[in-house]
């Protein structure tokens, strides 16, 4: 009945203090990907590579900034101007202090090889390094990895799910919805970045003009363009029917 307070105590908490028997010497545990793909010197990969890192400690992963030159760090071809700070990105796993995971969108690099190195701390100071060689292409081909929609039968709505292998980059993305004629009925073209590599452009199931779209079997394309890369398609079946 919101009319009643209550208070309490507890002695369960320990904040602070010291524990001298710890006798971990080992630096975090990393697994790395750069753009979907695992750590391999020679690995090519877009102008905006994604970066993504899974940290495990025994004694956690150090990303509080509190500790001078103890950053998780990610550094481009050892150059001070393409140095990262992480900490930021790190997020710890649900119930486990010990293990996190982070994703980064690198800005966008010139073509050719180029070497990553990323660094990492654990509470005790202890370090590890992970470091690749790579080579961007900027005209890197996109893979449309899977094409779909929502609601398929779609009665008055549906999204356009689009999943591809360039999380963190950005794109262009058009759909062209075509009837049994080859009519294009609907266009919508949108530009941005995913970090999951996963798009989803609604649809009212109305032309261009605003005008419903009647009940039938409908084509609908994809065409998807990642920073300067040939433009990919892909073409699936969606159908519409209002009556059920």
């Amino acid at each position: 009945d919101r009319r009643t307070e209550a208070n309490g105590y507890s002695h369960d908490f320990l904040l602070g203090g010291t524990q001298p028997d710890l006798t971990d010497t080992i630096g975090p545990k990393i697994q790395a990907t750069l753009s979907g793909h695992e750590f391999e010197d020679g690995l090519v990969v877009p102008a905006t590579p994604f970066f993504q890192a899974s940290l495990e400690d025994e004694s956690g992963i150090n990303n509080s900034g509190n500790g001078v030159g103890h950053d998780l760090e990610l550094v481009i071809d050892n150059d001070a101007a393409r140095t990262y700070n992480l900490n930021d990105y790190f997020v710890t796993d649900v119930g486990n202090y010990r293990k996190g995971t982070l994703a980064y969108s690198i800005p966008a690099l010139s073509a050719g090889e180029h070497v990553l190195t990323f660094r990492a701390w654990d509470m005790l100071n202890n370090p590890s390094s992970a470091q690749l060689r790579f080579v961007v292409d900027p005209t890197l081909r996109v893979d449309l990895t899977q094409l779909g929609v929502s609601n398929n039968p779609a009665r008055t709505t549906t999204q356009f799910l689009i999943a591809y292998d360039r999380p963190g980059s950005t794109c262009t993305f058009t759909i062209e919805v075509f009837d049994f004629t080859g009519r294009v009925v609907w266009k919508t073209t949108t530009s941005g970045s995913s970090a999951t590599g996963i798009v989803a452009i609604p649809w009212d199931l109305t032309t261009n003009a605003g005008s419903p779209v009647h009940t039938g079997v409908y084509l609908y394309r994809a065409r998807v363009r990642c920073d300067e890369s040939d433009e990919v398609t892909k073409t699936q079946k969606l159908i519409i029917n209002r009556a059920f």
